[in-house]
């Protein structure tokens, strides 16, 4: 009989472990979900089977078609609400080139699409993509820049004229960032970077016997679990944020 408890018990822990893996690794549905926007904030959705999902002004998209996939992925939104993984050409990066910025000068003319020109382009129905590739063109010391600096002109194109988003997943550290962002009066402005050198002076490890008084709506005591992997005890007292 002992034998059979211990396997049961065993069985339980696996399954257990194997859930929160699943958790952490893939998109679930009927949950939240953090989103990381162009914007480089975070929003939170529930993904929702046969809904339409609204992350704002970067637009709409099918849940079904993240829900399960792996978490990581950055997704461009087309015109029609579905979804297409953004990928970046590795063989087009790794390029060499003898390209330097020392001989452009930021004078404000060396873009010759004007707003009204993208504003056209827009109104004519063009995709932002198209958009950027017009820019580029009109641009006359894009072609002059080094690969780093090409790099960050095209992400900043990107976050302004694509719509897409990339899953994270919810670790502690994206969880505390948006916590931070949306909410910093929920957990008394605790930046996650302070957070975790509370659980570093503290020692927490997996093993030890805690006693917590949270006053930040779970953060810290999600915190302290998250360490403890299941093999701890914890003795925890939520306080009343405004008291």
């Amino acid at each position: 009989m002992p034998d059979a408890k211990r396997a049961r018990t065993e069985d339980v822990s696996v399954l257990d472990n194997a859930h929160l893996r699943h958790r952490v690794m893939f998109v679930p549905a009927n949950q939240p979900v953090l989103l990381r926007l162009p914007s480089g904030m975070t929003k939170q959705v529930v993904l929702e089977s046969g809904k339409l999902v609204s992350i704002g002004k970067f637009g709409s998209f099918h849940a079904d078609e993240v829900v399960g996939k792996p978490f990581g992925p950055t997704y461009e939104i087309k015109s029609d609400g579905h979804l297409e993984i953004m990928q970046q050409d590795v063989a087009e990066a790794l390029v060499e080139t003898e390209a330097t910025n020392e001989n452009i000068f930021d004078d404000g003319e060396s873009q010759t699409l004007s707003y009204e020109d993208i504003k056209a382009l827009k109104d004519a129905g063009a995709s932002g993509r198209e958009i950027i590739q017009k820019q580029l063109e009109g641009n006359k010391s894009y072609e002059l820049r080094t690969a780093y600096s090409q790099d960050k002109i095209m992400k900043r194109k990107e976050s302004k004229h694509l719509k897409f988003f990339t899953p994270i997943p919810p670790s502690l550290n994206n969880v505390a960032w948006y916590n931070f962002e949306r909410h910093p009066d929920k957990i008394r402005y605790l930046r996650p970077d302070s957070l975790s050198q509370m659980l570093s002076f503290a020692n927490v490890q997996s093993g030890g016997k805690y006693v917590i008084v949270d006053g930040v709506g779970g953060l810290l005591t999600g915190a302290v679990l998250e360490r403890m992997a299941g093999k701890s005890t914890v003795l925890t007292q939520e306080v009343d944020l405004y008291t």
